[in-house]
């Protein structure tokens, strides 16, 4: 029955399939991309060729950049366009889709380790490392007023009537120097409070910044789309990912390719970078020093795009959600994504 169907629409198609189908391709690593030996692979291809090989259709790769792809199918240059393409409203209104085979969103890739003075002056402003330093600045505060008042009373110690004194004795015992003590009784008493406080408070302290320190060196000024607005951002034009961003009014940088876009986070030039969340990830897998966050965004739907009216839709969603259900499509699956 579905091979009857091919042939009905292979004679709806006239002499224009006497030649093999041009699908229209485009680097989108793991979906599709070029292996050492030139041969196209990935996710998309091998979802493509297991479809083709249940029609017995003959077919030809163009390699096209993504607008060229849209446009080769809006105009009936390419017979149909293999890769992560994302179905949206504006696309539909030019040519049609498949069924989808992949349900994704957008993700945002940032440098791994950003460090640097940046990082290091927003830890020296963490409310936990604030809060801390009043608390000492505080304790230091109060007790050079306590020992002072009793100090001053006392004959013994002639420096105490100087609250300079008191102050400079509470400031050098909070950091573990006392070459000097009180003498009265009650300021003893206060002397021993304060140094337990200050072993305390100084533990607290170094806990703290060094958490503060830390984290500020692993994170990213970026946490989520919201923080796209203060960051230098990059995208690629045409894309789902470029769509978003103008819709919400965020400023970024284009690039021809994601391999740009990420070379250029890479070197610095941007800081963040908003693409289809899977094609980030594979990207971090292969270089290194950068990573994707988990939060993910306007969710996306990946099909193939065939010409509108075009005849093989019918056949070729049949071959692709049989595909879809087999064993082969998801070890693929897993070889790609890690998904199972």
């Amino acid at each position: 029955m579905l091979r009857a169907y091919v042939v009905f629409a292979f004679l709806l198609l006239g002499s224009s399939l006497a030649a093999p189908l041009r699908v229209g391709v485009k680097e989108a690593p793991p979906f599709t991309f070029r292996n050492a030996e030139g041969r196209w692979e990935g996710l998309a291809i091998e979802l493509w060729e297991g479809a083709a090989r249940e029609l017995g259709l003959d077919y030809t790769y163009v390699e096209r950049d993504l607008q060229g792809l849209l446009d080769g199918v809006a105009r009936g240059e390419l017979d149909l366009a293999v890769g992560a393409l994302t179905i949206t409203a504006e696309r539909e209104r030019r040519f049609d889709f498949t069924s989808p085979f992949f349900a994704t969103g957008l993700g945002i890739a940032v440098p791994e380790h950003p460090g640097g003075l940046a990082a290091l002056l927003r830890g020296l402003w963490d409310v936990r490392l604030l809060w801390v330093v009043l608390a000492l600045v505080a304790g230091v505060g109060l007790v050079s007023l306590l020992v002072w008042n009793f100090e001053r009373r006392d004959p013994r110690n002639p420096e105490g009537k100087d609250p300079r004194w008191s102050l400079w004795w509470a400031v050098i015992t909070l950091i573990g120097y006392d070459d000097t003590q009180p003498t009265s009784f009650a300021a003893r008493v206060v002397a021993v409070f304060w140094m337990i406080a200050s072993v305390v408070g100084v533990s607290a302290l170094t806990a703290v910044l060094t958490t503060v320190l830390t984290v500020s060196r692993l994170e990213s000024n970026v946490q989520g789309p919201d923080d796209l607005y203060r960051v230098r951002v990059a995208s690629v034009p045409a894309s789902s990912a470029a769509a978003y961003l103008e819709r919400r009014r965020i400023v970024y940088e284009p690039y021809a390719t994601l391999d740009a876009a990420m070379d250029a986070l890479a070197a610095g030039a941007v800081e963040a970078v908003v693409y289809d969340a899977p094609l980030l990830q594979y990207q971090a897998l292969q270089r290194g020093g950068v990573r994707v966050l988990d939060a993910r965004f306007e969710p996306q739907n990946y099909a193939f795009a065939l010409p509108s009216q075009s005849p093989l839709r019918e056949p070729l969603n049949q071959a692709l959600l049989t595909y879809l259900q087999s064993d082969a499509w998801h070890e693929a699956l897993y070889r790609y994504l890690g998904q199972r």
